[in-house]
């Protein structure tokens, strides 16, 4: 399950793509965008992320970044559990979307709201897997 993009200062994702312009850094906000046109699904700015943000998409083959739906995150509006939340990057950008660590019930409706596929779940099977591993304490 994706995380929303961190906005790094001199984004590490963008300058692990080897091709020029996939990936571009807003310097207005920080916004990482994806030149789906372009992208050829090789990894690399999967790899750079330190934080999960970046996934491929399942049937295109491209990278997926976040773009926080204009400033109103679906997934926010229709977690129906309220995990996910809004905050204020450090940064001083735009804000980000946090999912707390905890995140278990797996309902799926952010990935159901999400416009831009940028949150996926992993097959059912696997879920309950990941369930019962933190019920058992397991990490």
């Amino acid at each position: 399950m994706a995380i929303t993009c961190r906005k790094c200062e001199d984004a590490p994702c963008v300058a692990a793509c080897p091709k020029e312009d996939v990936l571009v850094q807003r310097p207005w906000d920080g916004l990482i965008t994806v030149n789906e046109e372009e992208c050829n699904g090789c990894g690399w700015c999967i790899e750079a992320c330190d934080f999960g943000a970046i996934t491929l998409h399942p049937e295109k083959k491209v990278a997926m970044v976040c773009d926080l739906c204009g400033g109103e995150p679906e997934c926010v509006k229709f977690c129906a559990h309220g995990v996910f939340k809004t905050v204020e990057n450090p940064e001083k950008r735009k804000p980000i979307v946090i999912k707390p660590d905890a995140c278990v019930v797996f309902c799926t409706s952010c990935g159901k709201a999400c416009p831009t596929d940028a949150i996926t779940f992993p097959p059912k099977k696997e879920v309950r897997d990941i369930i019962q591993k933190l019920r058992n304490g397991e990490t």
